[in-house]
């Protein structure tokens, strides 16, 4: 069944009957899906599969397989899908330990990364139906932000854009809008120590207007943060509870001559307020409204791709396992 839904999905030279549906198709496809996982988790449902797991110590199936006792044999029964069926319990339970690892073996992280889809890409725009809206071929968003996120890995591991990368570790996530983004934890070889290194990497400035006319415009549609301070209904301006608040994450920033590094925390990026804008609105905004970024990945993939340095929180170990206080 996975299969006769990947071939309906296929955009090709024609628009499908049911691309034309849009909202209905999109209804379809998860009605189909969940009888793809409602077939699958009724095969783990089985006795016989149900027989075949187990729980034990590792301690312990080490000694008895050592004593050539049958590993059906070793610990108890238990009821559960196992990690490769995905949404369980033990499935996240073993990405979880699988990037918790990571920081043991390689050190702490450097940089934090946030890569927004954008709508608006030319490849999104060229596979869309004539007329229609991305909001209804979420399949289509799903293939295209695959395809910038693998090319933005390689330039990360192959490019070495921010030099040697010894590990990395990201999640995916869906807003409430239907766009995709990816939250990236990167280790380097090089540990960032110094508020230049800092700045070779990352800029939280509006960049000159008539050097570079594009990476400005660039800045001013996709890394300036919302006026959250006249306009409260934004998200950061709302707590757990939904009760008014400031700014969580602290916008606008104080302007600052030179990045400085803040213990436990986040740095004090260089936002020297050289350069000015008007938005729309009419309203003018300098540094203190610019979300950190690197200058080479938001030319080349024209998007909301925050990157901050990380690597100077302080991190403790507990059990084999890092912590960040």
């Amino acid at each position: 069944m996975t299969e006769w839904g990947r071939y309906y999905l296929m955009h090709r030279d024609s628009v499908s009957h049911w691309q034309r549906c849009e909202r209905l198709t999109m209804e379809f496809f998860c009605d189909l899906w969940a009888q793809v996982e409602a077939r699958n988790a009724f095969f783990h449902k089985s006795p016989a599969q149900q027989a075949a797991y187990r729980a034990a110590r590792v301690a312990a199936v080490e000694d008895q397989l050592t004593s050539g006792i049958p590993p059906s044999e070793i610990g108890q029964p238990v009821i559960r899908l196992p990690s490769s069926f995905v949404g369980s319990a033990r499935f996240y339970q073993q990405l979880y330990l699988d990037a918790m690892a990571l920081p043991k073996k390689f050190g702490k992280p450097d940089l934090f990364l946030t890569f927004t889809c954008n709508p608006d890409w030319p490849e999104i725009r060229a596979a869309l139906p004539p007329g229609s809206h991305w909001k209804f071929h979420s399949d289509i968003i799903a293939r295209v932000f695959a395809l910038k996120l693998h090319a933005l890995i390689g330039d990360i591991q192959g490019g070495q854009i921010f030099g040697p990368a010894r590990a990395y570790v990201f999640r995916v996530e869906w807003q409430a809008r239907g766009l995709p983004h990816v939250h990236m934890l990167i280790i380097l070889l090089d540990k960032i120590l110094s508020g230049r290194h800092i700045d070779a990497v990352i800029s939280a400035e509006l960049p000159n207007p008539e050097e570079d006319p594009d990476l400005n415009a660039l800045v001013i549609k996709h890394m300036l943060h919302p006026q959250c301070d006249v306009n409260h209904h934004h998200s950061c301006r709302r707590d757990k509870n939904g009760k008014l608040c400031d700014c969580e994450r602290r916008f606008p920033k104080q302007l600052c001559r030179e990045t400085t590094i803040i213990p436990d925390g986040y740095p004090l990026y260089r936002r020297r307020g050289r350069f000015r804008v008007t938005l729309p609105g009419g309203r003018i905004v300098n540094d203190q409204w610019v979300v950190p970024h690197n200058a080479y990945l938001l030319k080349k993939y024209r998007c909301h791709i925050n990157l901050e340095a990380c690597a100077h929180f302080r991190y403790e170990l507990r059990s084999g396992i890092f912590y960040c206080t």
